[in-house]
Parts: C-alpha cells; sequence; structure tokens
C-alpha cells in the first residue's frame, strides 16, 4: 500500500508539473503571437524600402496567380498595400523615390486627388515633374481602364515627357515608362511593347545598371505568357540584379520566372527556382515565405507526395506571423486539407477545411470559397447529406459562386441532389 501511495504522489508532482510547463508554453505562445499582432498593427512589417516593396510585389503575384488573372495586377497590389498600410505607389516609383512619402503621394494615398492637382499650381522644374509622374502613376495603376483616367494621366504624362527633354536621363526613362503602361493599359500593345524597347534602349545608354534591369523586367511584363521575349528580358534583368547583389530584386524577378514555367508546366525547373527564392529570403531576412512554401506544397501534392504537401504546407502556416498575414489562410489551410483528403484521412481533411471557412466575408470570399466547395463535397462522398446539404444550401445562399469555375462546380454539387 505504502508503494502504492509513493507512485501515486510521484505521478500527481509529475502531473502538475506537465501542467505547468504546458501552460508556460502557451502563455509564451499567445504572448508571443500578441506582440506580432501588435506590431503588424502600428507599423509596416518591414522598415526597409525594398522589403516592403519585394512584400508587395509577391502578394500580389500570388493572388493574381491564384486568381487565374481574374483580380488585375493593379487590383493585386492594392490588396497588400492596404493590408499592410503600404502606399501603392511603392511599387511604380523605384526610379525617383527612396520610399519616404512626397506631399503629392501622401494625398493621393488618402484619396485626395484633388488637393495634389492644386499642388501643379505652384510647383516647378523637377518637383513639378516629379509630382506629373505621380498623377499619372496614380491614374493609370488604378484599378480598371476608366477612359477618364487614361485621357487625364496622358495629359500628366506627355508633360511629364517633355519637361524631361532637358533633364536627366532618370525623369526622360520615367516619363516614358509611364506611357508605355498607359499604351498597355489602353489595349495598345504592340505600341505599348514599341515603347518599352525604347526604355531599354534608353537605359542601355546610361551607367545605371539596375536602371536597365528594371527596364528589361517591366518589357518583359507587357508580353503575353509564352512569348520568349518575355523570359528573355526577364532573365537579362535577373542577372544584371545578380551582380548589384540587388537581393529583393532577383527574388521579385524570380517570382516572374517561375509564374512563366508554371503556365507552361515546367514543373522541375519551377521547383529549382521556388527553393532558390526560399534560399535567399532566407539570407535576407525575409520572413514571407509562405507563398512559396505554398507553391512546394502544390508541387508535392501534384506528385501524390501528400505527407511532403503537408510538410511544405506546416512550413507555410508557420510563415504567417501578424494578423494582416493570416488573411490568406483559408487558402493554405485548404492546401492542408487536400493532401489529408487523398491520404484518406478524411475527418483530419474536413477538420482543416472547417478553419478554413473561419471568418467569412463577401471582401476574403476568393480565399476560403474553394474550401466550402471541397467540405460539402466530402460530406457527399462519405454520404453524410446531412450535413452537406445546410451548408450547400446556406452558404451558398449568403454568397453564391461568383466565378464560372465556381459556379460549375457549385451547379454540379446542387445536382448530384445530396442524399440526407
Amino acid at each position: 500500500m505504502q508503494i502504492t501511495i509513493s507512485c501515486l504522489l510521484m505521478l500527481i508532482k509529475r502531473l502538475r508539473y506537465l501542467l505547468l510547463m504546458a501552460g508556460l508554453v502557451f502563455i509564451t505562445s499567445v504572448s508571443a503571437q500578441s506582440r506580432k499582432e501588435e506590431r503588424a498593427s502600428n507599423t509596416p512589417p518591414y522598415s526597409d524600402v525594398a522589403k516592403q516593396r519585394l512584400l508587395i510585389r509577391i502578394t500580389a503575384h500570388y493572388i493574381h496567380t491564384i486568381s487565374q488573372g481574374q483580380i488585375d495586377m493593379d487590383s493585386a497590389v492594392r490588396i497588400p498595400c492596404k493590408l499592410y498600410g503600404l502606399s501603392p505607389l511603392l511599387v511604380y516609383n523605384e526610379g525617383y523615390s527612396d520610399g519616404k512619402p512626397s506631399a503629392a503621394s501622401s494625398l493621393l494615398d488618402a484619396g485626395k486627388v484633388e488637393t495634389a492637382r492644386a499642388l501643379l499650381t505652384r510647383l516647378r522644374d523637377e518637383a513639378r515633374l516629379r509630382l506629373l509622374i505621380e498623377l499619372g502613376s496614380y491614374l493609370v495603376f488604378r484599378p480598371g481602364t476608366a477612359k477618364a483616367d487614361l485621357q487625364e494621366a496622358s495629359k500628366y504624362i506627355n508633360e511629364a515627357i517633355e519637361i524631361s527633354t532637358n533633364k536627366a536621363n532618370q525623369w526622360k526613362i520615367e516619363g516614358l515608362t509611364l506611357q508605355a503602361f498607359l499604351l498597355e493599359q489602353s489595349g495598345l500593345t504592340e505600341e505599348s511593347q514599341e515603347k518599352f524597347a525604347q526604355v531599354v534602349t534608353l537605359a542601355g545608354q546610361t551607367e545605371n545598371r539596375k536602371a536597365l534591369a528594371q527596364a528589361l523586367l517591366n518589357a518583359g511584363r507587357s508580353y503575353h505568357y509564352g512569348h520568349p521575349t518575355r523570359l528573355s528580358n526577364f532573365e537579362k534583368a535577373l542577372s544584371i540584379f545578380q551582380t548589384l547583389q540587388a537581393r529583393e530584386k532577383e527574388i521579385e524577378t524570380l517570382s516572374e520566372i517561375i509564374i512563366e514555367h508554371f503556365a507552361f508546366k515546367r514543373f522541375k525547373v519551377a521547383e529549382q527556382l521556388i527553393r532558390k527564392t526560399l534560399d535567399l529570403e532566407t539570407r535576407i531576412n525575409f520572413h514571407h515565405r509562405q507563398y512559396a512554401y505554398d507553391a512546394l506544397a502544390y508541387l508535392a501534392f501534384r506528385k501524390a507526395a501528400y505527407t511532403n504537401s503537408i510538410f511544405y504546407s506546416n512550413k507555410s502556416l508557420s510563415s504567417l506571423a501578424s494578423k494582416a498575414d493570416s488573411v490568406f489562410i483559408g487558402l493554405f489551410y485548404t492546401r492542408q486539407a487536400n493532401a489529408y483528403i487523398h491520404l484518406q484521412k478524411f475527418d483530419e481533411g474536413l477538420s482543416w477545411l472547417t478553419k478554413a471557412l473561419e471568418n467569412q466575408s463577401a471582401e476574403t470570399r476568393l480565399y476560403w470559397y474553394k474550401a466550402f466547395l471541397t467540405k460539402t463535397q466530402v460530406l457527399s462522398n462519405m454520404n453524410r447529406g446531412a450535413e452537406a446539404l445546410p451548408l450547400l444550401k446556406e452558404t451558398g445562399s449568403r454568397y453564391p459562386p461568383f466565378r464560372c469555375l465556381k459556379r460549375c462546380i457549385f451547379r454540379f454539387l446542387w445536382g448530384k441532389r445530396i442524399k440526407i
């Protein structure tokens, strides 16, 4: 009896210790997460403007790609800018701005366009030239292609090009680049590409290698996927950025190249470049690696390496360090769920899909809608129609399918007449 009591006391002491340690771990993790979210809510995740620009670009690339182009690039750029409190002009003003807000950019970010326009009446020379470029950029890269916006932008751009005739090549490059983007937005593709080629030639005549690389990068973007000039320009730009050790620009350019390889199912090359991107991100302490890991999870899933897909999906989830990062979490949860479902672990898969469906809203529908359709399908296949049908009715009524493919899947599920 004495031995039994002694063992029991030891077990109680051990249990208390484990509970205490578990509590400490929980409190520490919650506190750390709270600190991260507090920092994220007050300031952008990086003080370095090069990393801020990279964050905007790679997030926009991811959104544009997962939406299969249905979210245009201008709109995709606005999403991370809103989430992280950054100016959309940051990714368009690299050639003339150190990232610090100007009087005009602050007004434009606040939507005070009339007040920004009014500044033109009292500015001259280079200050006026910069304002013309900023106003033109704001209008050209505003989501959509409203004719009035493009006409007004054309007026500012033409004046900027005229003023820049006797200025440094930097301003000539900026004016002509913006004009090339305007032509592209106006649907004049060939004229746009000719103008980009002119910018590349002009940049090549300067000693500014970074300007040349940026010109090549912009020119590459003007060509459709699969065009040989597109990839060629990206690779030339990449080579220059590598020589300059401009790591953030190297990662941005690699992102463009990876998407090009993805588009034409050159998955082996894409995977090699993704791993290179992760190495570069680690070296420069860029912690937003969730998109690269999610791409690796997708590639592993394609090869039916579902355990590896879960591994990379976990890596993706562990890269989310703030509330802003977590806006896209439904996408990563859905990736995780699909791997478990293909491993025949349906309960685990459903659990991840349920997580993906938390905090639904019309604004975030792109990030969780696939999880809703997948969960309905899985429940139906498991003969759990009593759960599937209400989910289909309630969520489908509140958030009707918004894209062609989603509508087809929704109608297919509805047409199956799920049995209860």
